[in-house]
């Protein structure tokens, strides 16, 4: 989680306007479908103003 709200708002290379939060958000989004395990907290990261969830 640290290293999320770190670099959350940094892009992800070769794209410059998409950030690393909305990596993840879509990550977290296609590995829920795949396994049933609940990621909402991380899918909401895609958001305009993304709330970090907080670390168990």
């Amino acid at each position: 989680m640290a290293k999320l709200r770190k670099r959350g708002e940094g892009p992800v290379a070769p794209w410059p306007d998409y950030l690393f939060r909305q990596a993840v958000a879509d990550w977290a989004k296609q590995y829920s479908k795949a396994t049933g395990i609940d990621l909402s907290d991380l899918a909401k990261l895609k958001r305009k103003r993304p709330e970090y969830p907080e670390a168990p």
